[in-house]
């Protein structure tokens, strides 16, 4: 049954990554982004609103809820923002730094200590992107700055 699921995942992912990629030309890419998180959010209201009723959007930590969503507004705006001032290739190679930064930040933050393995795993992904997109050194720091964010 996990195969299955899996099979499902990848299958979804396509389709939810390729239809923007499709529409991009004749849409602005914030609208793709406001669209798939008024998707996300329509889905879960009609499909756990009934079950959880107001509970839903009950929170013992708020600022924290707030600033999650805060957070997920800025990774796009800053990826689309990076598209502007530097090239695609360049930005998602920083944009695979992403797992490193997330461990340091856990370890830092959390004190938690992930495997070397893991470690391993983050730096094996960054070097097998760096090795197909093989970003050509141009990194003005207001581009690089934004495709951190």
């Amino acid at each position: 049954m996990a195969l299955v699921m899996i099979g499902l995942l990848a299958v979804c992912w396509v389709f939810v990554e390729g239809l923007p990629a499709l529409l991009a030309p004749g849409y602005s890419l914030y609208q793709v982004v406001w669209m798939r998180y008024a998707v996300h959010l329509l889905f879960m209201l009609l499909v756990l609103g009934p079950r959880q009723g107001w509970g839903l959007l009950r929170t013992d930590r708020p600022l924290l809820q707030v600033g999650r969503g805060l957070l997920m507004l800025a990774m796009p705006v800053c990826f689309i923002e990076a598209l502007n001032v530097i090239k695609v290739g360049n930005l998602l190679a920083v944009f695979w730094v992403a797992p490193l930064l997330v461990l340091a930040l856990a370890a830092v933050i959390e004190r938690d200590r992930a495997a070397l393995l893991t470690w391993l795993a983050a730096a094996a992904a960054l070097a097998g992107v760096t090795m197909i997109l093989r970003p050509n050194g141009s990194f003005p720091p207001a581009g690089l700055l934004l495709a951190l964010g």
